[in-house]
């Protein structure tokens, strides 16, 4: 996680996700990555990630952050 990035919990495809939001100015963060965590037998399998900010108003994630947002 890069100094400044914001995370967001949500989901996808019914497993945990996590939005990455990094600064851009002060206090608003764009989206740049979310990652999506593959859990098998109680443990982390593999993590998916789709970098870019065009999937995530698809998982109910915000375009932008800002003070007042996040």
């Amino acid at each position: 996680m890069c100094r400044g990035s914001l995370a967001v919990v949500t989901s996808a495809n019914q497993r945990p996700a996590v939005g990455m939001y990094h600064p851009i100015g002060e206090g608003i963060w764009k989206p740049f990555a979310l990652y999506v965590l593959d859990v098998a037998d109680g443990r982390l399998a593999a993590i998916i990630h789709f970098v870019g900010s065009e999937v995530f108003v698809e998982f109910g994630l915000p375009e932008v952050l800002d003070s007042a947002t996040r």
